[in-house]
């Protein structure tokens, strides 16, 4: 499903750290995969940075996944879920004029 999203990089760093591994045993779980267009936004420096620091980069994934099914019948503006990163909740945006919608950001670097 995240390759059909444009999410492959998300998958890539996911593997990456092996927490596809961890995951695959309990669940389910929600993932809020940012596409890879959102990824190639980020500073090159903070990349760099992020592919550098494996515990930096399991925080941020972490962070864009929860405990539970989550659907789009489910998200309503400023919604708060918690993630994984220590039960911090991430807020969910919603833009009427779009067919999406953003995930609170949250500062690692």
């Amino acid at each position: 499903m995240l390759k059909e999203l444009r999410a492959t990089t998300f998958l890539q760093l996911i593997q990456q750290t092996q927490l596809g591994e961890a995951l695959q045993g309990s669940g389910p779980y929600t993932v809020f995969a940012p596409t890879d267009d959102a990824i190639d936004r980020l500073p090159k420096w903070a990349q760099r940075k992020l592919l550098q620091d494996s515990e930096m980069l399991a925080q941020m994934l972490v962070y864009h996944i929860t405990v539970g099914k989550v659907t789009s019948k489910d998200m309503k503006n400023e919604l708060r879920i918690p993630t994984l990163y220590h039960g911090r909740p991430v807020t969910v945006r919603l833009y009427p004029d779009k067919v999406s919608s953003t995930i609170s950001q949250r500062s690692y670097l």
